[in-house]
């Protein structure tokens, strides 16, 4: 190998090698996004149903750790509309889960305020209840991209019906969550994704890791199905929590950061007001044939 040779080849591995290591930098998160553990998360809101409405209310983790996330107890917790106003009481047994009485139902185009009062610091979050666009025919459900294909061995009548976990190019963004009696693990089974307008920009529906939400149906299975509308807050908050904990992006995606969130004075999480539907129908030959 003659000298030009030499220098190009170290050329190179300078140059390599800089790319590898000439991006390291410490960085501090506490500078970035405040303190990294013990921030108040909210989750939980209020929807058109009359029934308990729950809020739970927790702190943040450091990073890596092997204890669940602390429970927050004592707080004082309301929702309000600006005419009404609803206290949550937590619940004795459950530490950190805030209740609603059983008679509370919102209203759709209304803004809901939540207000957690906890260490002499004041959270609030807001939403407006936008309202649900009305089911798609149940044929749909069975339709590409969801998928049907056989349980167990072929001719023994028992479907898995599987779902990606977002669905892109509905009018208006949406959670749909499915419910149905498993006759082979003998005990009901939920199968939970979103709805999410326009076009798919960044392959979600290829890239997600883990399993997609399954049912695992027969010819005369009953299905329960609730579709939930989504403020564009929440639309962007489910979205950015996707893309940063169950996205398998490319090398040059952006670092994952904190979701948006509706959470004032440094909280996290989403507070979200919702319309819901509801229907019940009857899996037929036909839906598994698709």
């Amino acid at each position: 190998m003659n000298m030009n040779h030499i220098i190009r080849h170290s050329l190179l591995l300078m140059f390599f090698t800089g790319m590898v290591t000439g991006c390291i930098e410490e960085i501090d998160l506490n500078e970035i996004n405040g303190p990294t553990s013990g921030r108040l998360v909210i989750e939980g809101g209020i929807t058109n149903e009359t029934k308990q409405h729950s809020i739970l209310l927790s702190r943040t983790k450091v990073a890596v750790t092997n204890t669940p996330a602390e429970r927050v107890s004592g707080a004082a917790v309301a929702i309000t509309d600006g005419i009404n106003r609803f206290v949550l009481e937590e619940i004795d047994t459950i530490p950190g889960i805030y209740l609603t009485g059983p008679n509370v139902a919102g209203e759709i185009g209304r803004t809901y305020v939540l207000t957690v009062m906890v260490d002499d610091i004041t959270y609030t979050a807001e939403d407006t209840m936008e309202p649900v666009t009305p089911f798609g025919s149940v044929e749909e459900l069975f339709e590409l991209p969801n998928r049907v294909e056989d349980y167990l061995e072929e001719g023994q009548g028992v479907y898995e019906h599987q779902f990606p976990k977002v669905r892109y190019g509905v009018a208006a963004p949406s959670k749909q969550t499915l419910f149905s009696y498993d006759s082979i693990a003998n005990g009901l089974r939920q199968a939970v994704f979103y709805e999410f307008p326009q076009i798919d920009p960044q392959g979600f529906l290829l890239n997600f890791a883990g399993t997609n939400p399954t049912l695992i149906l027969e010819v005369g299975s009953t299905v329960v199905q609730f579709k939930s509308s989504m403020s564009r807050a929440h639309y962007d908050f489910i979205r950015a929590v996707f893309a940063e904990t169950q996205f398998r992006g490319g090398i040059f995606d952006n670092i994952p950061g904190n979701a948006p969130t509706n959470v004032s004075n440094g909280g996290l999480g989403f507070f979200s007001a919702s319309a819901v539907i509801t229907r019940t129908f009857t899996v037929t030959g036909d839906n598994l044939d698709q």
